[in-house]
Formats: structure tokens, sequence, C-alpha cells
């Protein structure tokens, strides 16, 4: 009830709304990527990960400078299994960073060569 400075009075309904955050998605299309082996001894690697539907994948690999040392488009693929032979042979021994992008995802993976 609301009254005024003449002593009359109204009823008026209030309605209060709360929004309350109740937790936060931390990964939006988050992508697993295996690197297989890791650390490398060998000429190659293998990158495994499962693609839920027809994406463009990419990849890029990158010194601890940040400086692009290899690069593919590897174009449109077919959703399911997938799995992509990357020569390592080039690169010395260390660490490098593995950027995976699938379609607007990106995923990035330490990699060792030893």
């Amino acid at each position: 009830i609301v009254s005024d400075t003449r002593g009359g009075s109204d009823t008026t309904a209030v309605t209060i709304t709360s929004n309350l955050v109740t937790g936060i998605e931390t990964e939006i299309n988050a992508i697993d990527v295996l690197v297989i082996p890791n650390p490398s001894t060998g000429e190659t690697i293998t990158l495994k990960t499962t693609l839920t539907e027809p994406s463009t994948v990419q990849y890029s690999l990158y010194d601890v400078n940040g400086k692009e040392l290899i690069s593919q488009n590897l174009g449109k693929q077919a959703s399911g299994e997938w799995t992509q032979l990357v020569n390592v042979s080039p690169i010395p021994s260390g660490v490098y960073l593995l950027k995976l992008s699938v379609g607007n995802t990106i995923k990035t993976v330490k990699i060792i060569r030893q």
C-alpha cells in the first residue's frame, strides 16, 4: 500500500526479477587433441581428434618465441575420427606449441621434440 500526502492510498504491485549466475561454462565447443608420440624422438608426430561435424582444419607449429615454423591448411574435413601425420624432422630438439584450428575452435598443445 502506498500513501500520499493527502491521506489517500493506492495499492501497487511491484515485481522484482533477479538473474543469478549459477555456473560458468569454461570450454565451449572444446576439442581434445592427442599428439603421438609426445615427447617425440622421431621424424613425425601424429595428430588425432574427433570432428563432430565437417570442419575446416588447420595446424601450425610455433617455437617458444612465437615464430611459425610449420603451417598447413587442410581444408574441409569430414566428421568422425581424424588423424594427420606431421613431419617434424626439420625442427631441432626443444619445446614447441602446436595450434590446431577446427572450424571456429582453437586448441593449443605443448610439443616436446627430443
